[in-house]
């Protein structure tokens, strides 16, 4: 299966007016904003969706995946896909998408291993601070990037509910946080599923103020901050030092605190304006552009084993 999948990636690698990109799911709002892109991006996916006319990201079944040939690939898990390097049969040039901080745990010999696993990826982070925690050489840079066409306000602070929206996609500790904010008196809403829709995602962050997030996947809250709330995150791996200046965001360094900044946040509920903030920082025509930039690169360049 292996080696005629894999010839048949090289031939359409040389095929300039196909680029045929595998793209592996975050489960976060990340990949509404990938789908969001370009066209010619294909997840794997038994169970999923997508009926969104909006998104131009299309999903394949697993048994489908020797049906068609691909020219790269996209990751979002930097520490699994160092572990399986699972494309190289498939002869891909693989892209990694990182979105949080080296793990404290994550010793020098774990990062020697993990780079000679990765010498021919390439490596994508989401801020300096970020790239520098991994320390991995020929790391590319970008910003997030959020369709604010997509993403807006819909529905006034006065209508919205005072439920938190807890968004609590690979939270290991779901039902003891649960557990936390019902002690405290805190009334939740539960996302545990990022639905592949643009119109539903935004809807529901329009009936919320304010929005927890556990999964060190920022775009979840920014998202949310582009629907006009605000959000709460914790700052596992000192998120925050990539992203401390977003207006409307904070960050916890435990329960505690993103308990008390939450009962702050109802007692006093402030928003700053986003607009400038958003068009600099987070602008998705330069995020689009650079995605695009990204996957020529990765179709251009010769496959090394």
């Amino acid at each position: 299966m292996y080696l005629s999948q894999s010839i048949g990636n090289i031939v359409q690698k040389f095929n300039n007016q196909q680029t045929n990109i595998i793209y592996d799911l975050s489960g976060t709002i990340f990949d509404l904003h990938i789908g969001l892109c370009r066209e010619s991006l294909y997840c794997i996916d038994d169970k999923l969706l997508i009926n969104d006319q909006n998104m131009r990201l299309s999903c394949i079944r697993s048994d489908q995946i020797d049906l068609m040939n691909f020219t790269s690939a996209l990751n979002n898990n930097i520490l699994g896909y160092a572990s399986n390097m699972k494309y190289i049969p498939f002869h891909l040039n693989v892209g990694i998408f990182t979105h949080n901080n080296k793990p404290i745990q994550i010793k020098k010999e774990d990062l020697l291993l993990i780079n000679n696993n990765l010498t021919r990826t390439k490596r994508i982070f989401f801020s300096k601070t970020i790239a520098d925690s991994w320390k991995l050489p020929d790391a590319e840079i970008i910003q997030y990037g959020v369709d604010r066409s997509s993403f807006y306000e819909t529905n006034p602070v006065e209508n919205r509910t005072n439920k938190i929206l807890l968004i609590s996609h690979q939270s290991q500790n779901l039902n003891i946080i649960k557990q936390i904010l019902l002690n405290n008196q805190i009334e939740f809403d539960v996302l545990d599923t990022i639905p592949f829709d643009v119109a539903e995602v935004r809807e529901t962050l329009n009936r919320h103020k304010i929005c927890i997030d556990f999964s060190e996947n920022i775009t979840n809250l920014i998202t949310a901050i582009s629907c006009g709330c605000v959000g709460i995150s914790h700052n596992t791996n000192n998120l925050k030092d990539s992203f401390i200046s977003t207006p409307n965001l904070y960050f916890g360094d435990s329960i505690s605190d993103i308990i008390q900044i939450t009962k702050s946040l109802q007692q006093t509920y402030v928003r700053s304006d986003i607009k400038n903030y958003f068009e600099s920082h987070f602008n998705f025509n330069t995020f689009r552009d650079n995605i695009t930039r990204i996957i020529n690169t990765l179709h251009r360049e010769t496959f090394y084993i």
